[in-house]
């Protein structure tokens, strides 16, 4: 899986130049990370991309994570503050 990884950072090049394929982690659907980061972003159906740095869930800091694809799962609705 991290070949493929690696083959897909290569591909784009400038776009992700000087990103290490040690600085990448992969998450299973069931990870914490993912079921934290759900209750604030969701993407379209398909293939989209969304950074999401320097930000706090339910008291744990993420320091940077890149969704390409996450989805609520069925019956969580994300929380709307006021501002």
């Amino acid at each position: 899986m991290y070949e493929r990884l690696q083959d897909a950072i290569a591909a784009l090049g400038d776009e992700l130049h000087g990103l290490a394929l040690d600085s990448v982690a992969l998450a299973k659907p069931h990870a914490p990370i993912v079921s934290l980061l759900r209750i604030a972003v969701g993407t379209a159906p398909g293939i989209s991309g969304i950074r999401f740095t320097n930000n706090v869930i339910n008291g744990t800091v993420i320091v940077d994570a890149h969704m390409y694809r996450l989805t609520r799962r069925h019956g969580t609705k994300r929380k709307r503050t006021e501002s």
